[in-house]
């Protein structure tokens, strides 16, 4: 018997919006209150010279048409990464295979009112490498590292590329907008607003100075600076071989293996995300059920769904360098040695 396609329910220090906090830090800032130090060497608005002027030109196409290599029609493909998916259905277009997460926030950035947008592209690399599925010792969530009771508090799905990186870029451009400058506003993203009004401008974090460093020292070498989310909309071929060797295993025994689903696009897995937090009360619980978009390992053609004599299947993955990692599906492989991401 088959399964119904997307079975998949059940399956197998950081800023917050500490309101009263930043008004007071402003007025105590713009009160040059006793012992409040002037403004910090560096503030001044660097050059964006984060990228040469043929990547920057790139960019900014990349702005306008992050689908490159697809040609999409902009609202679509808008639509599809804010989670809007009405349009999809209708519209049927060819999937996603690529996405610059740099664009992406530098349009979050610009749409913010961010003073120089370049800073907060740099400021996500150091948070994250635009690895959508980054996380944290401390639990900083996504692309952005926003942490989950800030994300709370922000109304916001840390898991969502495009929605963490507008809630990100306009934390940052309501601190710069009332601390004055952009290292004070990365030093509240870092260490939390309170700390910067408790020491009166950067807290002597070795930490935070160094992440301020990072991102302000335009000359220093940031993580996904230089790459896209490539989507190769089938399986990766080393995982294919080893999925058809595990294949003909089971049938020279007697029994049956077919792949029931196999990849998975970007927009499909949005659409199983948002389901699972429908389903499940919202991001936190769905992230047990379903991968968020950029996290799953189908998107990545490094996991399938299967059918047939699955205890056989498992009993002969390790052979073949695959895995059945969750008791909960117990249809999904995946490629062993790889970071499981739920369903």
């Amino acid at each position: 018997m088959r399964r119904p396609r997307f079975p998949h329910f059940p399956r197998g220090p950081r800023a917050g919006g500490l309101l009263v906090l930043m008004v007071a830090l402003a007025a105590f800032l713009a009160a040059g209150a006793p012992g409040a130090p002037g403004p910090i060497a560096g503030d001044v608005a660097p050059s964006e010279e984060w990228l040469d002027q043929q990547a920057r030109e790139q960019l900014r196409l990349d702005e306008l048409d992050i689908a490159t290599d697809t040609g999409e029609d902009q609202a679509l493909v808008d639509s599809v990464l804010t989670g809007k998916t009405s349009a999809i259905a209708a519209a049927k277009p060819k999937p996603l295979r690529r996405i610059d997460f740099r664009a992406m926030a530098y349009r979050a950035a610009v749409g913010a009112g961010i003073k120089r947008p370049g800073l907060f592209v740099r400021q996500m690399a150091a948070e994250s490498g635009f690895q959508p599925c980054a996380g944290s010792p401390a639990g900083a969530i996504g692309i952005a590292q926003i942490m989950p009771e800030t994300a709370r508090g922000w109304g916001v799905d840390p898991w969502v590329p495009a929605d963490a990186l507008q809630a990100a870029a306009k934390a940052m451009a309501k601190y710069e907008r009332q601390l004055g400058s952009y290292r004070l506003a990365l030093a509240a993203y870092n260490a939390g607003t309170g700390a910067v009004a408790r020491f009166g401008g950067v807290p002597p974090y070795a930490e935070t100075q160094e992440y301020i460093r990072r991102v302000m020292t335009i000359s220093y070498k940031l993580p996904g600076m230089t790459q896209v989310f490539d989507i190769p909309q089938r399986m990766k071929p080393e995982f294919a071989g080893r999925l058809r060797l595990l294949a003909k295993d089971v049938r020279s025994r007697g029994a049956t293996l077919e792949v029931e689903e196999a990849w998975r696009s970007y927009e499909d897995s949005m659409r199983i995300w948002k389901a699972a937090k429908r389903k499940r009360g919202g991001w936190k619980n769905a992230k047990v059920w379903a991968a968020p978009p950029g996290c799953s390992n189908h998107v990545r053609g490094l996991a399938a769904d299967l059918q047939g004599n699955l205890a056989l299947a498992k009993r002969l993955a390790p052979k073949y360098g695959l895995v059945f990692p969750m008791a909960h599906e117990p249809w999904h492989v995946e490629l062993a040695g790889i970071r499981t991401q739920s369903g």
